[in-house]
């Protein structure tokens, strides 16, 4: 069953580019509150597979933990969500 397509969000993988889809669904999902064994239950592949992309993407983003993975997962998705509410309310700041 697949509960999540990062083809979908290309504008959220945007966000990420350092982070291959594999690397960022399972990352994203986790990041939503899911389990790794669930990730991996949802998605219909290995635990280890989803230790190895989440592992990557830590490595991509220079940090050792999940918290930190988290962390940079979770900003990066406020600021895009700020940034897309000024767009739509017209508040635009200087460069």
């Amino acid at each position: 069953m697949k509960i999540f397509d990062p083809n979908d969000y290309p504008e959220l993988h945007n966000l990420f580019p350092a982070l291959t889809p594999g690397q960022f669904e399972n990352s994203l999902l986790h990041a939503f509150g899911l389990s790794q064994k669930k990730i991996a239950a949802v998605r219909g592949v290995s635990l280890v597979t989803v230790n190895t992309l989440i592992s990557q993407a830590k490595s991509q983003f220079e940090t050792k933990s999940l918290t930190g993975l988290l962390t940079v997962i979770h900003v990066r998705l406020v600021l895009f969500a700020l940034y897309g509410c000024q767009r739509r309310m017209g508040i635009y700041t200087k460069d």
